[in-house]
């Protein structure tokens, strides 16, 4: 009876394994399987990094309107951003108590200036005191200039007075990668009077 059941148990087992063809659809389901599971990991990553970027970007002009706003707190005149030389400027200026009518009533204390590389898509300030603010002719020379850097992936920059009020400030910046822009605006209003550099005529 045992010799029976091993014959029968031997009849029933086939040893013949995977035949080629068989192993062939099984490879092709299982790259299809990895392909389809790559494809979807990389689109997740791309999502992700452009997701960032874009995080990036708007926190990075955020901070960039509010070191702009610092700046202009701490003035009490404001030169409009002039779009061929790429630069505005801040003044801090105090009256001249006591001049006399036919001499300027004001002088500058402190001049910072602002300057776009829109090649370079970078933001430059310096501060000037002093006898700086006449006789510094070029603020931003080539090899001084990273000690100067204010922000980068600056693609434009507006800083203007508002129309028929020179106490408010309007403010606008635009950051740009190869990939992505990113616009702000936004408007402050001068914490100090305003009072009008040397030979300045006021706005009507």
């Amino acid at each position: 009876m045992w010799n029976s059941w091993r014959k029968k148990c031997k009849q029933n087992t086939d040893n013949r394994g995977f035949t080629l063809v068989e192993l062939i659809i099984v490879l092709g389901i299982s790259g299809i399987l990895m392909a389809s599971i790559s494809f979807f990991m990389l689109i997740g990553s791309k999502s992700y990094e452009i997701t960032k970027t874009q995080t990036d970007m708007q926190s990075e002009a955020h901070i960039i309107m509010n070191q702009l706003k610092e700046h202009i707190l701490e003035c009490n005149n404001v030169e409009d951003y002039n779009s061929v030389t790429n630069q505005f400027a801040l003044y801090s200026v105090s009256e001249i108590v006591g001049a006399p009518e036919s001499s300027e009533q004001s002088q500058i204390d402190r001049k910072e200036i602002f300057w776009l590389d829109t090649a370079a898509k970078k933001l430059y300030v310096r501060e000037l005191t002093g006898s700086e603010i006449i006789s510094v002719t070029e603020p931003f020379p080539v090899n001084e200039r990273p000690k100067y850097l204010l922000a980068e992936y600056v693609k434009e920059i507006q800083v203007r007075k508002q129309a028929g009020n020179s106490e408010v400030i309007e403010i606008m910046v635009v950051l740009e990668t190869r990939e992505n822009t990113y616009r702000l605006s936004d408007s402050i209003k001068l914490r100090n009077r305003v009072i009008l550099k040397p030979g300045e005529v006021p706005i009507s």
